[in-house]
């Protein structure tokens, strides 16, 4: 029995077969020369492109390289003063803790009254608050049927905490006690102004 090999065999070595073989092996070789041109072709492209686009890669990676150094001595700089800011901050901080400490310490007493005496004012002047709606007449005498004396209260509570706060920063002032007290006595007036007012 003849195998199929035997026969590839056999027709290769006969003229039909290897006029077949030599085309074919023809063909093959007309590829890889088309190959090989365009390769030669890509290998010149390149070698004409890659150069001044390297060129150009390393300029940008140059530049790069330099504003990152720039970069890194600026935020070294910020970094360096930003210590400084809160090393100072927090010097000027203790400091004025401790001046506002000793002048508060040292401030007039009647200060501290008159800011728990407004305190009281406020509590009384809250207690006082009326709605009516019936006929009731306020201490003013201003008041009529049907009202309240809300708007009052509220104007003098905020004179009160007002007050309260200009009297605190009167602490951190140089006054005298004379200067203290014809202070402290313009803000019992613009309080008792708002109470009376409304």
């Amino acid at each position: 029995m003849i195998s199929p090999m035997d026969i590839l065999s056999r027709f290769t070595e006969s003229k039909a077969g290897q006029h077949i073989v030599d085309e074919l092996v023809e063909e093959r070789q007309a590829q890889r020369r088309s190959w090989a041109g365009e390769l030669a072709i890509a290998e010149r492209e390149e070698a004409e492109a890659l150069p001044p686009l390297r060129e150009r890669r390393d300029k940008a990676l140059t530049a790069v390289k330099a504003q990152q150094a720039r970069l890194d001595a600026a935020i070294a700089t910020y970094r360096e003063a930003d210590v400084a800011v809160s090393s100072a901050s927090h010097t000027f901080a203790q400091r004025r803790s401790q001046l506002e400490n000793q002048l508060n310490v040292t401030a007039a007493e009647t200060i501290d009254a008159f800011i728990a005496e407004l305190a009281d004012e406020g509590e009384r002047v809250r207690k006082s608050l009326t709605s009516s709606v019936g006929p009731r007449t306020w201490p003013t005498g201003r008041r009529g049927p049907g009202e309240s004396n809300l708007g009052v209260v509220n104007a003098t509570l905020d004179a009160i905490r007002e007050a309260r706060v200009e009297a605190a920063e009167l602490k951190l002032q140089p006054l005298d006690d004379s200067e203290v007290a014809e202070r402290l006595q313009a803000l019992r007036r613009r309080v008792s102004a708002a109470w009376e007012g409304g």
